[in-house]
């Protein structure tokens, strides 16, 4: 699990500090959904950067458009029954979970497409590419401008139901994790995104309790420096 190490961590730049670069740009964020499975066993043990138990990670709330939508000018088709993550945003903002375009000057670059309600009708009649992380707990910001909308015939989505969701094939995997001092979880099985603000940890001999995602766990470092935990209470879904 070296990709611990190299784990990439966003934090979140002050409002002010956006108002004054991105002045009349749309803040949008996005809220991630984790469903922790059951773990198999009560009491685990496990080298420093494995993880302690995974579930599933999802948008906090999705939609899917009425039909397949092809970007004028591109190649690029948004099929019906994909899912989009809907932002947290003034505006009605979808964007893709599980897909991406090329973007950049030499092509280097990976977005994905973003579908955007201008004019406030509840129908999607603009899209551009983002360039912050779907996946992830409300901290990263984007911010696009009225300038980088490319216009597109309006189309309606639907909201996915509670049910609806939670069933969904466009999932990633989450794990918790002890992270730089931190219990935390980390989505996607090269850890990309991980948590900035977890519980705090100090491991030692002496068994500790520590309360995560409204799940107890009781933990310690064994003498070969492998951690010890005791699950006393299974996680609960919880939206980041």
């Amino acid at each position: 699990m070296g990709a611990i190490a190299t784990a990439l961590l966003f934090y979140a730049v002050p409002d002010a500090e956006f108002d004054q670069k991105k002045e009349g740009a749309t803040r949008y964020t996005f809220s991630t959904l984790l469903l922790p499975d059951r773990p198999a066993d009560r009491t685990i043990k496990v080298r420093k950067s494995d993880p302690w138990l995974w579930g599933k990670a999802l948008p906090a709330a999705a939609v899917v458009l009425d039909r397949s939508l092809t970007l004028p000018g591109t190649p690029f088709v948004i099929g019906g029954d994909e899912l989009l993550s809907l932002a947290n945003s003034k505006k009605l903002i979808a964007c893709q979970l599980t897909r991406t375009v090329t973007v950049g000057l030499l092509g280097g670059g990976k977005s994905p497409i973003c579908l955007i309600d201008r004019d406030g009708d509840g129908a999607f009649d603009g899209w551009y590419t983002s360039s912050v992380p779907v996946y992830w707990n409300g901290e990263t910001a984007g911010h696009i401008q009225s300038d980088d909308i490319r216009a597109i015939a309006p189309i309606r989505p639907r909201t996915l139901g509670p049910e609806e969701l939670r069933a969904a094939d466009a999932s990633k995997k989450f794990s918790i994790r002890y992270v730089h001092g931190e219990l935390t979880f980390c989505i996607d099985a090269n850890n990309a995104y991980c948590l900035s603000r977890g519980a705090k940890m100090h491991p030692g001999p002496a068994e500790q309790t520590v309360r995560f995602m409204r799940g107890e766990f009781i933990y310690r470092k064994d003498e070969d420096g492998m951690l010890v935990i005791s699950i006393v209470q299974d996680p609960k879904e919880a939206v980041y």
